[in-house]
């Protein structure tokens, strides 16, 4: 029965399983079949077997349980699907809601989420494979929701379409959702007298459009439900659901027609709204038309005014209205402010026009009231009875006639005169108090008719005797003609040679004759066509001769003018005449005359002016010669006499020339100017001998306040030599034999200056050996006491020279100098004594260092220093670190001095701050001579180094028996802190070596006795790991990371030899390695320590080295030390040699502090010469210290070939065991211990090939490829990382992917020193790490110490990278560290001094330079010299020094910052040069920083210092400094000295490429990469108008000028812009002018600079207008023009000055298109205008070019310019760029005269 139930109930429920819900209950079905498959022993699988073993057996026992479980099974089935058929009813309702609620957002999502709500439930239930299932609901409710929106869209449509009054529009909207659209503002306004809508019409459709879209999104942006929001590691899960997660695609089903009609509706209203809006916007023509242009249009035109006037007043009427706004839509146009302001500006316009009008009306009518009382008062005068006269008669008649033509016209004037006053009388005008009413007009009017009728009556009643009168008169008049017209025939003046003032004369007379004739013939015709008589033809005659008159006299009035000014020329006295103003005003006649009209030019009055200035003109070169300087009284008795004049110079005028014919004389004259000017030049150049010499005054300066010393010698010797050649060159000109004069003045001169060129030469040279000898005898009292003799020599020598010196200072003219008595010889005695005395004082020295060899590592000066200072041991001390390894400064109590006791030195000190107390207490008394207490010190420290070692020795081999116990642990790390670094781990080597040695010498096998070493090695290991994570002194820190780095090489060789089963001491496995052998018995305290390797064996050197840094062993390590010893066994050299960055040099000092030697290294280079090298050896030889000459290759092959021979010398010696050999011409102590190493780069830029004679003096060793994974092991563990082993192998891993991944750059390095740089700052990230989180962060060690490395990682990997490695690095780190992120840089404290920083500089502090600038601070604090790297203009200069001034507002320590440009000067001038011959060192500019830093005079060591070298990595200088930027942190020279660099000195390399560094040079620096984007082209347009804001411009110092920021302001938007989506113009310029051909690549910074020099020149421009017109500024619209036009030319002659004609005129195109600025003429070009600044107008700069004149004989000049167009442009160009002192480079053919513009310009 039970069975039954279940399997019914199974049934009912199966089928209420729709296929889509069947997903989500398999997994229960599945379980069912295969429970009843099994009973029936059928399996599911078709391809597996059935199988008898698990058939169910129906009688058997098993059927209940069975039975059981199959009805449990199908219970949970039922209760899932009941849970799943509830779920489906939720959704039916929520679908049924979604298709029912109101179309809110708000009510969708409630729906929505209830969905969503259910799957999650279903999901959380366990209902796996609900993807299908809720596909079917996303399509249902895409239904339901496509129907809803197609409806909203209709119902938006019928909202707003035009049309709603129809029945059906109405029934459809009760069926439709209300549409609630927010109202959309726009008003209409007037600002700065300009209307205009606001917001603009595009942003009122975009908000139009918007609200459209929210109204769509309501229902396509709901969320769609999501299937497996909680299933996290479904992996089956559909990609669509990400992708789909909204209705979005709802609005792509719409009917595209319904959509169309939606955005129609839209574009209906918006133009309605646009049409409306313009009619607003009509109105601006009241503010931009003048009413003075309208009346000045309009004229007299009553009609046209009377209509403009009907006019206006409707139009205003029309604005009166009630109506604030207008609506179409939802959008709401307000008009209210601007109708009131254009209601006054109207009314202000019709009262302008009404008073202009007026004006004009008021005019005519009293014009008229004029005429028609002229003519009144003329009728009243005419007489025309018998007894009058008859010219009177015949004025009567005439005037009658004249106003009977007049009256009709002026009648109907008045009338219309009349109706515009009444208009204006209606439109209220008010009229003035001198206003001419019409009415007294119009009764004027009436008065005039009636004389006109009353004179018209009277002379038709006298006609006849009137007729008779005029009749008579006529004949007369015409004899009067005749006669006047032959006289006019005979005297016309048409000759040329009269003059201008006898015409004009003459042509007056005869004008008035003629006019009085004309006028009466003419009336005489009126008076006879008023009488009635027969009228004939004109006289023409009169009318001929008066036009002949009229155009001679217009000649000779034009021609008086030239004359006159010819005239004026003539009488100019010849003393003061310019020979180029008589040039330039005779071609102004001529010009003058040249632009005379052709009727003028046909005269001969013309023709013979201009004929006699061209002959002036042509023979103008002989004028000009003749004013010359060269001419004396001599050579013009010779000129008057062949020109015949007959007066005296004083009375000469160049008219007097003329007239003499000087014009066609030239042939004559020329022998005399040749000669003249030859003997001009002579003289001319004897006198600037004379007066250079006579006044050259010698520049002093004052010397140690004792006496004044010559500078400036280089001038000196330059004009010297100049005059002295140019004495010698003068003697070969024929002019210098003919005066005599000459020849006198010229040998005096030459002997003079012959004199004193040979006493300056001696005198730099005594002055230069004078000063080198004061400071060295005046500044020790020592040194006079040593040298007596050379001091006593010197005093005299000094007392004569001060005297000298005294003596010129009085009068320091170098002629005065010459007249000292003697001189010459007194200079030479006095070199030859300084020379005597300079050479003892070079054999006083080298005795100095014969008798303490370690002053061969001191340079002169130091070596003077200290023996002048040995009475204060105090002075001595600051040189005690150049020549001890490890002593920095020796200790000293003041307190226990006694009378006699300088100094009691009881201490050594390292520069690690190590202090090492002195076996024995050195005792300093007075008079004791400084090298003996040094060489007691050297003594001191070998014992001291010795007794300590015995003591440690002893000590840590008891603590090793009581390891592993507690206090074991603490007699150990007490043990570790109680001795010195060095003595301490040598201590442990002779524990572990001799413990070794004993177990392989055991009889049996060793395994056991090693295993206990192994074991003790592992304690200790133990101890110092968990003890260097504590909180130690920074000294005490160092010494267990050195120990454990010890430690793990001890393990990992005791290791070994268990590994390969090692038994014997003598086994090569064993012998491979370094071996301690402490021998207490050995007779020498500094001998009980042996060293061995293989057959060599070494005794320790006991050299005190401080704590420094332990080399990792590796193999190759070992295999380096195996080579170098034998090398030293045999007395030969070793030579490791391989690529940069593998440890050569570092394996060299490795070993030496392994054997305990003095290891000196030196940075080979050229300046290292014979001389050089061979006092460096004596050094080494006499020291017993190791030298290791770094870049050995780098000495030039002659240098190497003579090298060679030294070093041969030294081997012989050592292997004859020789005590002394020949070095230098001179005999030398040998040191057995002395070493000579060399590494190299072969095949680096640079390097030479060592000769074959030097390759076999030493052993060579390849390194290679050093044990990276092995290096970082090792130095993690040493930190304290516990992780080490699994952490190195990852940072192997980044870098080597780094390395083959990323792209190939030169800056790029993952060697083994960038590593290096990595891990050591590893151990104490980790520890802020945990200091910052506390101890519980503890607990999971490993993954702190990951987050470190990634940290670290980050920190050293990102600042180098470019744009596309960028992309690349985070999956290289998610490759090595899987779920690590890129960590960024961020001090928040810095970040906000940054920001100070550049708002006070007007930078503009960008993310990703701001990025750039923490990156540099974390780089200079892990690297001593950073490369910054990248194009010049992305911020690597402006990054220092924001960077600097925010480390000062930090921490208030003073950075100081030298710039040095290393491509500027050679290599000597940088670095300084070794005197081959004197051995004398003068420093460079880099080393003379250096030592002022060194020197702490100032406080040096409290700042910190930068020096930046900005330019190029070439080589040539940059492999110099490798021994400064790697670990040894010294500067080598050829002098033999090493100068430190101090931890407070940072070296900075600026460079835009790193294509000609070596890789040596590369590594061994920090990089930062500054990309092109590191500074965009936005922030540098912003940066640029910022500065502009608070450029000083005047150099006043005073506030910003009003015209500045108004200049500014105007053209601010074409420079920024606000909005990160838009661009300015000027952004749009430089990038379309970056993409156009330039004569030179062009960079933005270069195009920006020359912006700015243009655009102050602008802003000087207005400032000086400003100043110039106080009253009335330059201000609104004045400013607007000049500024923007200013800009448009700055930009497109700064963008495009160096490209060609065709470009500029495209960048022209492209200005004038995004300016919105027209140009005057279409077609032009912005570079044809300049800007006036008077109006801010264009001007052509054709129009300003001058008029130019240039003499004759100057033409053929190649220094003559000839001034047009482009000179003019180009000159007003580069006037700019020179007043802002910008470098300039002007390009241009062959011909262009480009040199000629830039003297211009000057």
């Amino acid at each position: 029965m039970a069975l039954k139930g279940a399997l019914r109930s199974y049934a009912v429920v199966r089928d209420l399983i729709t296929p889509e819900l069947e997903p989500l209950v398999l997994s229960h079905l599945k379980n069912i079949r295969e429970s009843v498959a099994e009973a029936f022993g059928v399996s599911l699988d078709s391809n597996a077997r059935s199988s008898s073993t698990r058939r169910v057996r129906w009688g058997a026992k098993e059927i209940g349980d069975w039975v059981a479980g199959l009805t449990e099974l199908v219970t949970r089935f039922e209760e899932r699907v009941e849970i799943l058929l509830q779920a489906c009813v939720k959704v039916e309702n929520d679908l049924v809601s979604l298709s029912k609620v109101a179309y809110e957002k708000e009510l969708f999502s409630t729906v929505v989420e209830n969905i969503q709500k259910t799957v999650d439930e279903l999901s959380l239930a366990g209902y796996t494979k609900l993807n299908s299932w809720v596909l079917v609901i996303k399509e249902r409710m895409g239904d339901v929701l496509r129907a809803r929106l197609e409806n909203s869209i209709e119902a938006w449509i019928t909202t707003f379409e035009k049309e709603k009054d129809s029945d059906s529009d109405e029934e459809k909207m009760s069926t439709l959702p209300k549409i609630k659209v927010p109202t959309i503002g726009l008003e209409i306004l007037l600002r700065n007298q300009e209307i205009s809508a606001s917001p603009s019409l595009p942003s009122i459709r975009i908000k139009f459009l918007q609200e459209l879209h929210d109204y769509m999104g309501v229902v396509c942006t709901l969320k769609s439900p999501q299937s497996g929001r909680f299933e996290v590691f479904d992996s089956n899960m559909d990609e669509s659901q990400s992708i789909n997660s909204t209705f979005g695609h709802l609005a792509r089903e719409i009917n595209p027609v319904t959509l169309a009609q939606a955005y129609g509706c839209i574009e209906v209203h918006m133009h309605y709204v646009s049409d409306f809006v313009s009619q607003w916007l009509a109105y601006q023509t009241l503010w931009d038309t003048r009413v003075v242009d309208v009346a000045s249009a309009i004229g007299d035109d009553m009609s046209l005014w009377h209509s403009v006037l009907d006019e206006a007043a409707a139009a205003r009427r029309a604005l009166d209205s009630s109506r604030e706004y207008s609506q179409f839509g939802p959008i709401v146009v307000k008009f209210d402010k601007v109708q009131s302001q254009i209601n006054l500006k109207y009314d202000s316009w019709q009262k302008e026009l009404q008073t202009c009008y007026a004006g004009v009306l008021g005019k005519r009518i009293e014009e008229l009231h004029d005429e028609t009382s002229r003519s009144k008062v003329k009728l009243e005068e005419i007489a025309l009875d018998g007894g009058a006269a008859t010219e009177d008669i015949v004025l009567g008649v005439t005037s009658i006639q004249d106003v009977v033509r007049k009256i009709g016209p002026w009648g109907e004037e008045i009338t219309s005169l009349l109706d515009a006053e009444r208009l204006l009388k209606r439109q209220r005008h008010s009229f003035g108090t001198d206003w001419l009413e019409g009415s007294r007009l119009k009764g004027q009017y009436h008065q005039l008719m009636q004389i006109l009728h009353k004179r018209s009556r009277s002379m038709n009643d006298q006609l006849p005797l009137l007729q008779s009168r005029i009749i008579s008169e006529d004949k007369v008049a015409d004899q009067r003609i005749e006669e006047l017209l032959g006289n006019w025939e005979e005297e016309k003046p048409l000759r040329g040679n009269i003059q201008p003032r006898e015409a004009l004369e003459l042509l007056s007379k005869y004008e008035f004759t003629m006019k009085k004739a004309k006028a009466d013939d003419d009336n005489l015709l009126k008076a006879k066509d008023a009488l009635g008589l027969d009228v004939a033809i004109s006289n023409n005659a009169i009318a001929y001769c008066y036009e002949e008159l009229v155009d001679l006299k217009e000649v000779w009035s034009v021609m008086s003018d030239p004359h006159e000014k010819l005239d004026k020329i003539k009488e100019s006295p010849w003393s003061t005449v310019v020979t180029r103003q008589i040039r330039k005003q005779l071609e102004d006649i001529v010009h003058e005359l040249r632009s005379l009209p052709n009727k003028i030019r046909q005269f001969d009055a013309f023709s013979h002016l201009n004929d006699t200035i061209k002959g002036y003109l042509s023979g103008h070169v002989v004028l000009s010669e003749l004013k010359t300087e060269a001419l004396k009284d001599r050579h013009w008795k010779t000129i008057f006499s062949k020109l015949g004049i007959d007066t005296s110079l004083n009375d000469l005028t160049i008219g007097i020339l003329w007239d003499h014919g000087v014009v066609h004389r030239k042939k004559d004259l020329n022998e005399v100017l040749t000669m003249a000017q030859g003997e001009m030049a002579l003289e001319v150049f004897l006198d600037q001998v004379r007066d250079k010499w006579m006044k050259q005054e010698l520049e002093l300066v004052l010397y140690q306040n004792r006496v004044r010393l010559i500078k400036g010698w280089d001038n000196l010797f330059t004009a010297l030599d100049d005059h002295l050649g140019g004495l010698v060159l003068m003697k070969s000109s024929p002019y210098y034999r003919a005066v005599r004069e000459f020849q006198e003045e010229g040998k005096l001169w030459e002997d003079r200056l012959t004199k004193l060129r040979g006493a300056f030469d001696s005198w730099v040279n005594v002055q230069r050996r004078w000063v080198y000898l004061e400071g060295i005898f005046f500044g020790s009292a020592d040194i006079k006491a040593q040298l007596q003799a050379e001091w006593s020599r010197f005093r005299n020598v000094d007392g004569e020279f001060v005297a000298l010196m005294r003596r010129v200072s009085s009068r320091p003219y170098a002629m005065e100098a010459l007249n000292i008595e003697n001189l010459q010889r007194t200079l030479e005695r006095l070199e030859s004594l300084m020379v005597a005395i300079q050479r003892a004082l070079g054999d006083y020295l080298a005795k100095q260092r014969s008798d303490f060899s370690r002053f061969y590592f001191l340079g002169d000066d130091d070596l003077l220093e200290i023996i002048g200072n040995s009475g204060e041991p105090g002075k001595v001390l600051a040189h005690v670190g150049k020549i001890f390894a490890g002593i920095s400064s020796v200790r000293s109590d003041p307190l226990k001095l006694k009378d006699g006791i300088l100094a009691l030195f009881d201490a050594m000190v390292s520069k690690d701050g190590e202090v090492v107390p002195l076996h024995d207490v050195i005792q300093v008394v007075s008079k004791s001579p400084v090298k003996e207490w040094l060489r007691k010190l050297e003594d001191g420290m070998h014992n001291t180094l010795a007794h300590l070692l015995f003591d440690a020795v002893q000590q840590d081999s008891s603590s090793v028996l009581t390891l592993s116990e507690h206090s074991g642990k603490d007699l150990f790390i007490n043990w570790a802190k109680q001795f010195p670094a060095q003595v301490m781990i040598l201590a442990s080597l002779v524990t572990w070596s001799m413990s070794v040695d004993a177990a392989l010498r055991e009889k049996g096998d060793s395994k056991s006795s090693l295993t206990g070493v192994l074991s003790a090695i592992e304690s200790k290991l133990e101890i110092m790991a968990e003890t260097v994570l504590l909180d130690l002194p920074a000294e005490s820190r160092k010494k267990f990371e050195q120990l454990i780095t010890e430690l793990v090489h001890q393990r990992d060789v005791t290791r070994s030899l268990l590994d390969e089963r090692v038994n014997d001491p003598s086994d090569f496995k064993w012998l491979y390695h370094l071996r301690f052998q402490y021998n207490p018995e050995a007779a020498s305290l500094t001998e009980k320590l042996q060293i061995s390797l293989s057959n060599a064996s070494f005794f320790y050197g006991f050299e005190y080295l401080g704590i420094g840094d332990r080399l990792v062993q590796t193999p190759l390590t070992d295999r380096c030390y195996l080579t170098l010893t034998q090398a030293l066994h045999f007395r030969m050299g070793g030579n490791p040699f391989g690529p940069a960055g593998t440890g050569k040099t570092e394996t060299v000092k490795a070993l030496g502090a392994q054997l305990g030697r003095f290891v000196v290294v030196m940075n080979c280079d050229e300046a290292f010469d014979f001389g050089a090298m061979g006092r460096i050896f004596c050094g080494l030889c006499q020291v017993g210290a190791w030298g290791c000459f770094d870049e050995f290759n780098r000495l030039e092959e002659r240098i190497l070939s003579a090298v060679s021979q030294q070093v041969l010398t030294i081997q012989r010696g050592l292997i004859e065991r020789h005590k002394s050999i020949e070095l230098l011409g001179r005999s030398i102590k040998l040191h057995e211990n002395v070493g000579i190493f060399v590494t190299m780069n072969p095949g680096y830029a640079g390097r030479s090939n060592l000769p074959d004679n030097l390759k076999t003096l030493f052993r060579a060793v390849a390194m290679v490829k050093p044990d990276s994974k092995m290096i970082a092991q090792v130095m993690l563990y040493s930190q304290g990382i516990v992780s080490a082993q699994a952490l190195s192998s990852k940072v192997v891993a980044l870098y080597k992917l780094c390395q083959s991944q990323m792209s190939s750059q030169s800056h790029y390095d993952f060697s083994l020193r960038a590593l290096k740089s990595l891990l050591i700052s590893a151990g104490g990230l980790k520890r802020k790490m945990i200091e910052e989180k506390g101890e519980a962060f503890i607990q999971d060690v490993a993954t702190t110490e990951t987050n470190v490395m990634i940290e670290i990682a980050c920190n050293n990997i990102l600042p180098k990278l470019v744009a596309d490695d960028l992309e690349v690095f985070p999956s290289i780190l998610t490759e090595v560290f899987p779920g690590a992120c890129i960590t960024k840089m961020e001090d928040l404290n810095l970040k906000k001094h940054l920001q100070d920083i550049c708002d006070s500089l007007s930078f503009v502090p960008g993310d990703d330079w701001v990025q750039k600038i923490l990156q540099l601070r974390q780089v200079l604090e892990m690297r001593h010299g950073v490369m910054l790297v990248g194009p010049s203009g992305v911020g690597k200069s402006s990054a220092i020094d924001v960077l600097l001034r925010g480390l000062e507002l930090m921490d208030s320590v003073k950075n100081e910052k030298y710039i040095i440009d290393p491509k500027a000067m050679d290599k000597n001038s940088l670095y300084g040069v070794l005197d081959g011959n004197t051995m004398e060192w003068t420093d460079g500019v880099f080393t003379s920083v250096l030592r002022k830093i060194l020197s702490n005079q100032k406080g040096e060591s409290d700042k910190r210092h930068y020096i930046v070298f900005d330019g190029d990595v070439d080589p040539e200088w940059a492999e110099n400094l490798n021994s400064v930027l790697d670990d040894n942190k010294l500067l080598t020279l050829p002098s033999g000295e090493r100068l430190s660099i101090p931890d407070n000195l940072r070296i900075l390399l600026e460079v835009d490429s790193l294509a000609q560094a070596t890789p040596a040079t590369v590594s061994r620096c920090g990089m930062v990469w500054f990309s092109e984007n590191t500074i965009t082209t936005p922030m540098a347009a912003k940066h640029l108008f910022l500065s502009l804001q608070k450029e000083d411009i005047l150099g006043m110092g005073s506030e910003i000028p009003d015209a500045q920021s108004s200049f500014l302001k105007c053209i601010k938007k074409f420079l920024v812009t606000e909005d990160e989506d838009s661009t300015s113009l000027l952004i749009e310029a430089i990038e379309f002018s970056m993409c156009q051909n330039h004569i030179m690549k062009p960079t933005r910074e270069r195009l920006l600079a020359s912006l700015r020099a243009l655009l102050i020149k602008g802003i000087a421009k207005a400032i000086d207008y400003d100043e110039n017109h106080p009253d009335f500024t330059m201000g609104g619209d004045h400013m607007g023009k000049f500024s923007k036009r200013w800009l448009m030319h700055s930009l497109l002659w700064s963008f495009s000055g160096s490209a060609k004609w065709p470009d500029r005129q495209k960048l022209s195109n492209v200005l004038v298109q995004n300016s919105g600025i027209t140009l005057p003429t279409p077609g032009t070009s912005i570079s044809d205008y300049r800007v006036r600044v008077e109006d801010g107008e264009y001007e052509l700069w054709s129009d300003s070019v001058p008029r130019m004149e240039i003499e004759s004989h100057k033409v053929v000049s190649s220094d003559v310019v000839i001034t047009t167009t482009d000179t003019v442009r180009h000159s007003d160009v580069l006037e700019a760029w020179l007043s802002s002192r910008m470098p300039l480079i002007l390009c241009g053919p062959p011909g262009e005269s480009t040199i000629l513009k830039f003297d211009t310009s000057l």
